[in-house]
This record gives C-alpha cells, structure tokens and sequence, in this order.
C-alpha cells in the first residue's frame, strides 16, 4: 500500500512540474485523488499519534519534527482535493474524505 502510494505522490509532482519524460497526459481519477487523500490522512494520524508518544517521554524536539511533517501530509491531501474540485463532474459534497480547508 505504501508503494502505490509513493508511486503516485512521485508520478504527480513530476507530472505537475513536468520533470524528465512525464507529463499530464490525462488527470487523475477522482477514485485516485480519493485514495491519495485517505492515505495522506492515515498518515498525518500517525505522525501525530507518533508525536504525543515523544511529548510524553519529553522528546519535543522530535515531536514537533513529526507534527511538521503530519503538516505536509494535510497540506498534499488539502492539494488533492482542491484537484478533485476542480473537475468539473465533482460534486465536493460527495467526497468519501472530506477535508476542511482552513481560510
């Protein structure tokens, strides 16, 4: 599972940036986006749960280095979603994981 993600997360930014020999041939299925979003959630849960475990045993150092990177993972799935919203047969009502975007 960690592959296909990986694979991915690589695939679009190289896409986006048009990087070496990829580029946006088509966009990513609003299935895609779905699955991308739910693994960047999964993944922010851990490095938080992660992170109180280390504020526990006074590691704060450490601690806030994860809660930066469960950052990142909010703010690639914040990114995944506003891809779905821009496709114009999505209806943003109908997300199977909904993020909130912080104005």
């Amino acid at each position: 599972m960690r592959y296909f993600y990986i694979q991915y997360i690589v695939s679009f930014f190289k896409c986006t940036l048009g990087i070496g020999e990829e580029k946006m041939k088509k966009p990513l299925s609003i299935n895609t986006l779905n699955e991308l979003i739910r693994l960047c959630l999964i993944n922010a849960e851990r490095f938080i749960e992660d992170a109180e475990l280390l504020i526990e045993d006074d590691s704060y150092g450490h601690a806030f280095a994860l809660a930066i990177l469960a950052e990142e993972e909010l703010v690639k799935a914040s990114i995944y979603h506003i891809g779905m919203c821009s496709t114009s047969t999505h209806r943003p009502d109908r997300l199977l994981h909904p993020v909130v975007l912080a104005c």
